[in-house]
């Protein structure tokens, strides 16, 4: 006989569950596993027809799991970027830095602004992505941020002044007398 108040009913129902816990567990997880394909196909079909309550869903996580979503975002960024310094190397090109956190990604042959605003990227993250779904093009290299910065500056990194007048210091000491 079914329960007139639906708060009994409910909790009669929980009950039942917990006695069975375990058995109706064991089926869903035999049940899942013989139709694991079909399950997968209704799944992805369902979400292609219902993009705005997926939307929601994400937005509704990410809402609740503030922090773990940040921490799942920088693990996302820092493979990507992983990815793209491994394929051009993990050091300056100029000054032989190694430290991850100094490097960065600089045009070959300038041009970086230009590129950015044509392509739409907005970050280095944009970047990266560019970079990988394009195949990785010969035209960028790792600098560290102190030689990209100078590059941009000045048109020449002093590392390559050094390089190239080894004798001379890099900022002689009459520059800084002469102020």
């Amino acid at each position: 006989m079914p329960y007139k108040d639906p708060a009994v009913a409910k909790r009669k129902n929980h009950e039942r569950y917990l006695q069975k816990r375990e058995q109706i567990l064991a089926q869903a997880q035999k049940y899942y596993e013989e139709h694991r394909e079909a399950q997968s196909a209704n799944r992805k079909r369902w979400q292609q027809e219902h993009p705005e309550q997926m939307r929601g869903y994400g937005a509704k996580w990410r809402s609740d799991h503030p922090e773990e979503n940040r921490k799942r975002i920088l693990d996302y960024k820092d493979r990507l970027k992983v990815q793209v310094f491994d394929h051009y190397g993990r050091a300056c090109k100029c000054c032989g830095e190694t430290r991850k956190e100094f490097l960065s990604m600089d045009h070959v042959n300038g041009g970086g602004n230009k590129h950015r605003r044509e392509a739409k990227l907005t970050n280095s993250t944009d970047l990266y992505l560019w970079i990988i779904r394009h195949n990785f093009p010969s035209d960028f290299q790792v600098l560290c941020h102190n030689c990209t910065a100078a590059r941009g500056f000045y048109g020449y990194c002093p590392h390559e002044r050094e390089q190239e007048n080894r004798d001379e210091s890099a900022f002689p000491l009459e520059l800084f007398l002469q102020h």
